[in-house]
C-alpha cells in the first residue's frame, strides 16, 4: 500500500509539472505571417501511460503578442507511441518519446512548430522540471532528481542536441539555440538503473526581413564605344546597411540608345547617352552610360594660324576607335570621300573670320583682325555616327610686322638668345637683342619690336617674353625687328 501511494504522488506531481494554462486572445488566420511564428503552447510535456493531454497552438508575434492559432492540423511522429487527434488530443499508445506538429496557413504561408513528448511509466524516481519550455535566452535551470527509496542513487545527464540546450554532470541546464531535445537522466546504484527522459523546447523569435532602402548601381558611369558590350551590378541594402539578397528589374531611360538584359547586360544601339535602372522591391538605384563613336576623322592641321586674306588647306582622316590595354587608340586610317566641310559661326560676327570650300580650302577673309578664332568642322556625310574632326583656325599677324623707323646711327640688330626655342604649354623664354652702331657698340634706347605669325601657339609681348599658348602644340616664327633690320626666332610648341 505505501508504494501504491507513492506511485499516486508521482503521478500527482507528474501531471503538476505537465499542467499548462491555455491561452484565449483572438483567432490569427487573416494576419500577415512574415512577423509571425506559430508556437504550440504546451510545448515540451511529460506524461503518464493513464494520463490525459490537449495540446492547442498560438500565434507569437515579434512584439510577443499571442494570437490563438485556429484550423490547425495535428500529427505525431511516433504512433507507436502516442497519436493526436484534430482538436490536439493525445492518445496514449506505450511508453517512449515522440515529436507532436502543428502547422497552420496564414495569409497563404503555412507556419509550423514541433514539440516532443515523453510517455513514462510510473516509478521512485522523478526528475523535475519534469518539461522545459523557454526562449533561447533563458538563464539556466537546475534539474534536481528525486528518488522516494531508501538507497543512494548516483544520476548522470545527456542532452539529446547540445545545439539546442546542454547539461552538466550536476543537472544544470543550458539554453544555446532554438529546437527540440530530450536530456536524458539516468538513475544508477538502483534496481534497473532507470531512466527519465525529459523533453526540451527552446523558441526563438521570428526573424523578420527588413525592406530594401537602397540599391547601388555600379559602375556609376561608364563610357563604352558603340561596338563595345559592357556589364552593370547592383547591390540592395536595409536601413543598418545590411547587404539583401534580392532579384533585380534591369531598365533603361532609352532603350534606342542601348537595351538592357535580366543580368545587367548592355547592348548600345546608336551614339549617345541615358540612364540606367536597377530596381528591387520598389527601390531603384541608377548610373550614367555614354555610347560613344567607333570612328572618328582628325584634321591636319589640328591648328592653323593664318594672317587675313590668306588660304589653308586642310585634309581629313577617318580612324577606327579601339581599345587597347584600356585606352582608346585611334586604328586603320583610311581616306574619306563625301566629306562635308563648315566654318560655323554660331550667331556671332566674332566667329564669322573665314570661309571653306567642299574640297576642305579655307580663306580668312581681307576684314579679320588678328587675334580672332574660329572652327573648322569636318562631318562624313554618309554617317552622321562618325565624330567630326575639329580644327582651330586663328587669324595671324601679317607677314611684315611694323618694324617702325630705324635709328640714324643704327647699322644692325644683334641677337643674343637663342633662334630656336622649344616651349612646353604655359612655359616662357626670354629674347635677348640690341641695336648696334657701325661700330658694333649697342645704341641705347634704340626700340626693338616683336611680333607673332603663330598666336595661338607663342605669343610674344613687347618687352620680349614669348609665352607658349597651344595645349595640342605646333610652331610659330618671332620676328624681332628695328627699322629695316630683323631676326626671326621659331619657337616649337610640345
Amino acid at each position: 500500500m505505501k508504494i501504491l501511494n507513492y506511485l499516486g504522488l508521482f503521478s500527482l506531481l507528474f501531471l503538476a509539472l505537465t499542467s499548462c494554462k491555455k491561452d484565449e486572445d483572438n483567432n490569427g488566420d487573416n494576419q500577415d505571417a512574415s512577423n509571425q511564428m506559430l508556437v504550440i503552447e504546451n510545448g515540451a510535456q511529460t506524461m503518464l501511460m493513464d494520463g490525459s493531454l490537449t495540446y492547442t497552438a498560438v500565434l507569437l508575434d515579434t512584439e510577443g503578442n499571442r494570437t490563438a492559432a485556429s484550423n490547425v492540423s495535428w500529427s505525431s511522429a511516433n504512433t507507436d507511441v502516442a497519436t493526436i487527434a484534430s482538436n490536439g488530443a493525445v492518445t496514449v499508445v506505450a511508453a517512449g518519446t515522440t515529436t507532436i506538429q502543428a502547422s497552420v496557413t496564414v495569409g497563404g504561408t503555412t507556419l509550423t512548430s514541433s514539440a516532443p513528448l515523453a510517455i513514462q511509466t510510473p516509478a521512485l524516481f522523478a526528475v523535475a522540471p519534469a518539461a522545459v519550455l523557454v526562449d533561447s535566452d533563458f538563464p539556466n535551470i537546475q534539474m534536481e532528481a528525486v528518488y522516494l527509496g531508501t538507497s543512494s542513487p548516483t544520476y548522470s545527464y545527456q542532452s539529446s542536441d547540445n545545439t539546442v540546450a546542454t547539461v552538466n554532470a550536476s543537472g544544470e541546464l543550458s539554453f544555446i539555440g532554438a529546437g527540440n531535445c530530450i536530456i536524458t537522466v539516468t538513475a544508477s546504484g538502483i534496481d534497473g538503473n532507470p531512466v527519465v527522459e525529459v523533453p526540451v523546447t527552446v523558441l526563438a523569435p521570428p526573424v523578420i526581413e527588413l525592406p530594401v532602402q537602397r540599391v547601388v548601381v555600379s559602375p556609376a558611369s561608364q563610357v563604352i564605344l558603340k561596338t563595345e558590350t559592357a556589364q552593370y551590378t547592383a547591390k540592395a541594402y536595409d536601413m543598418d546597411g545590411n547587404e539583401k539578397t534580392v532579384t533585380f528589374d534591369w531598365t533603361v531611360a532609352d532603350p534606342s540608345i542601348a537595351t538592357i538584359d535580366a543580368n545587367g547586360n548592355i547592348s548600345p544601339q546608336t551614339i549617345g547617352s541615358t540612364k540606367v535602372y536597377a530596381m528591387a522591391q520598389g527601390v531603384v538605384g541608377e548610373a550614367q552610360l555614354e555610347v560613344s563613336p567607333n570612328k572618328v576623322i582628325t584634321l591636319d592641321p589640328l591648328n592653323a594660324s593664318v594672317a587675313a586674306g590668306n588660304t589653308q588647306q586642310y585634309s581629313a582622316t577617318k580612324y577606327d576607335v579601339v581599345r587597347s590595354n584600356g585606352e582608346l587608340v585611334l586604328n586603320n586610317p583610311q581616306a574619306t570621300s563625301n566629306v562635308s566641310w563648315q566654318i560655323p559661326t554660331f550667331g556671332f560676327p566674332i566667329f564669322d573670320v573665314a570661309t571653306i570650300d567642299n574640297n576642305g580650302l579655307a580663306t580668312v577673309k581681307s576684314s579679320a583682325n588678328p587675334g580672332m578664332s574660329t572652327f573648322v568642322i569636318a562631318a562624313d556625310a554618309n554617317d552622321p555616327e562618325v565624330f567630326p574632326g575639329v580644327s582651330i583656325l586663328s587669324v595671324a599677324v601679317g607677314s611684315s610686322c611694323n618694324c617702325g623707323t630705324a635709328d640714324p646711327n643704327a647699322a644692325g640688330l644683334n641677337l643674343n638668345s637663342s633662334s630656336n626655342v622649344t616651349l612646353s604649354f604655359g612655359q616662357t623664354a626670354q629674347i635677348s637683342a640690341e641695336v648696334v652702331d657701325a661700330g658694333a657698340t649697342a645704341i641705347v634706347g634704340a626700340p626693338i619690336v616683336y611680333c607673332s605669325d603663330n598666336i595661338q601657339v607663342a605669343d610674344v609681348d613687347f618687352n620680349g617674353e614669348i609665352s607658349a599658348t597651344s595645349f595640342s602644340g605646333g610652331t610659330a616664327n618671332i620676328t624681332v625687328c628695328h627699322g629695316n633690320f630683323s631676326q626671326t626666332i621659331t619657337v616649337t610648341v610640345q
